[in-house]
């Protein structure tokens, strides 16, 4: 009877036991198959780096009335280029306006118009100038041997105010009469 009741204890504790692990195996699946929340992140837009256009260039229609061996002033602080676009490397730069000689050009590049120049140091490109900046070259008025540029302009228009004019040709509007005169804007042809 000792040994009955030991078989009887020892089989309800393996059934207790075997009940708990199916209870405990049916929690388990039901806990695993129930989805967990999370925080969900939120997205937020955040601006990227603005933007500084550079000087706007002044376009290749009408190019100075610059020629081969004249003697020309570049403005302070203009980069000299190896070639005549503004990804060319830098050659050369004045801190000072300097004489420098017209040996090739003009060239269009990026929308500029672009003069070879020999110059003190290093030779190179420059550019004519920016709507921005207005003109980087003037004319000195003479040609590297001395001899005057007789430049004479046309004769001005009779137009009177509220007349309406058909433009040959891109003008440049400058703040101020010649060609060191800021340029303002560029009055496109047939405007």
């Amino acid at each position: 009877m000792v040994e009955m009741r030991r078989h009887l204890t020892t089989g309800l504790i393996g059934l207790l036991f075997i009940s708990v692990l199916i209870i405990g195996m049916g929690t388990s699946t039901a806990q695993d198959t129930t989805p967990t929340l999370s925080p969900t992140p939120t997205l937020t837009s955040t601006p990227g780096p603005t933007v500084t256009p550079g000087p706007r260039p002044l376009g290749c229609d009408t190019a100075l009335p610059l020629q081969i061996g004249e003697l020309v002033w570049v403005r302070h602080g203009v980069i000299i280029r190896h070639q005549p676009t503004r990804s060319g490397a830098q050659v050369n730069y004045f801190t000072e306006p300097t004489l420098v000689e017209i040996i090739g050009g003009p060239v269009c590049g990026d929308d500029y118009y672009w003069w070879q120049i020999k110059a003190p140091g290093n030779d190179g490109w420059v550019a004519e100038g920016t709507i921005d900046f207005g003109a980087f070259l003037e004319s000195s008025g003479f040609l590297s041997d001395g001899t005057p540029i007789n430049r004479t302009c046309n004769s001005p228009l009779e137009v009177t105010a509220g007349e309406i004019v058909v433009l040959a040709a891109d003008v440049r509007v400058r703040e101020v009469p010649g060609l060191g005169g800021r340029v303002e804007t560029i009055a496109p042809r047939d405007s």
